[in-house]
């Protein structure tokens, strides 16, 4: 199933967590922290200004961002989690 997002919303996949610490240790899943890195998956059209006209949202498709934890509205698309999240809700775009 394909889906579009509307509006101001943004489909994002979070990236795996980390599953080996910085000292070379493998992680445990009940050790293993979140990642706040998504890829962006599809986007909406933009956002409605003050003057009703379209403003095209910021972020593309491809594209990796930064969300906070627990952030977005989680979906299973084709068995594996995405996030719906506001445009407004992405902390960054990493470069």
């Amino acid at each position: 199933m394909t889906v579009q997002p509307l509006y101001d919303r943004v489909l994002v996949k979070r990236k795996d967590p980390e599953t080996q610490s910085r000292g070379g240790l493998f992680l445990p899943e009940s050790a293993q922290k979140r990642s706040h890195l998504a890829e962006v998956v599809a986007i909406g059209q933009g956002r409605i200004g003050k003057d009703g006209q379209l403003v095209p949202l910021k972020v593309e498709v491809g594209m990796t961002v930064l969300l906070s934890e627990w952030g977005g509205d989680e979906v299973k698309l084709k068995g594996e989690p995405h996030l719906f999240v506001k445009e407004k809700d992405i902390l960054a775009v990493a470069l």
